[in-house]
């Protein structure tokens, strides 16, 4: 069965993301595999929150950040939320969408490679 041109056309636009983070940025396998705190998932669910609720992003930025220097045991690295409070605020929300996208497809990519050593 062939998607849906909609969605290959969506699928398109997170693939030409993925390929700019590994080659503009060096966000690359090697790059991902290193995240297994699952700050890549919890990029993009910061994303799709402040393009779900707009209005409050600054406010949950301040209050993230808070949360997981203070409050976490071990404290986290609070990269998500900067990289997700500066993207609300430079992108338009289709942007927002496809780069939550990237971090979603990076996550499962890891996880897959990590399940496929692990055999």
């Amino acid at each position: 069965m062939t998607p849906h041109p909609d969605i290959l056309a969506a699928l398109e636009l997170v693939s030409i993301e993925l390929h700019k983070a590994a080659v503009k940025k060096g966000f690359d396998a090697s790059h991902d595999d290193a995240h297994t705190d699952k700050s890549l998932a919890l990029a993009a669910c910061f994303l799709l929150q402040d393009y779900y609720q707009p209005s409050r992003a600054e406010e949950r930025a301040i209050s993230r950040s808070i949360v997981l220097k203070k409050q976490c045991n071990p404290p986290r690295d609070s990269w998500p939320v900067a990289f997700a409070h500066r993207k609300f605020n430079d992108s338009t929300p289709l942007e927002q969408l496809v780069i939550a996208g990237q971090f979603v497809i990076s996550e499962i990519a890891r996880r897959v490679r990590a399940e496929r050593e692990d055999r």
